[in-house]
C-alpha cells in the first residue's frame, strides 16, 4: 500500500470469480454521487459525506448501489475485483476533502 502513489490505500483481495468475493461496506453514511467507470479507478463508487468529504471505492467488479441513493453506514456497496487495477484483484479506498486527497488510514483508525 502506497498512499503517495495512489492518493489512497490499495488492499489485495480475492478475485471476483472466487465463490466468496470480498464485499465492501460503507464506512459512514452519505449520498452516492457517482457509480461508473473512471480511468485509473475502474468501476468506481463515490460517496459524499457532507462538509465536502468524499470516499472513493475503486476496482470493483460489481456495485450494489445507484447514483443519487442515500446509504447508511455498514451497507454493502460492491464486490471486490480487478477493474482498472494495476495490482491484480484489489480495492482502492480513498478519502477526499474537496479535491484534496487525505490519508485514509486516519479514517480507518477511527
Amino acid at each position: 500500500m502506497k498512499y503517495e502513489e495512489t492518493n489512497g490505500v490499495v488492499a489485495d483481495v480475492a478475485p471476483a470469480p472466487n465463490p466468496q468475493p470480498g464485499v465492501y461496506f460503507l464506512l459512514q453514511e452519505g449520498e452516492v454521487v457517482y457509480v461508473g467507470w473512471l480511468r485509473g479507478y475502474g468501476n468506481l463508487v463515490v460517496i459524499r459525506h457532507g462538509g465536502e468529504y468524499f470516499s472513493l471505492y475503486g476496482y470493483l467488479d460489481e456495485t450494489f448501489i445507484r447514483q443519487g441513493n442515500n446509504i447508511g453506514e455498514g451497507e454493502p456497496l460492491g464486490l471486490s475485483g480487478d477493474s482498472g487495477s494495476l495490482y491484480g484483484p484489489a480495492l482502492h479506498f480513498e478519502i477526499r476533502h474537496g479535491r484534496d486527497p487525505l490519508d485514509p488510514v486516519d479514517w480507518l483508525a477511527n
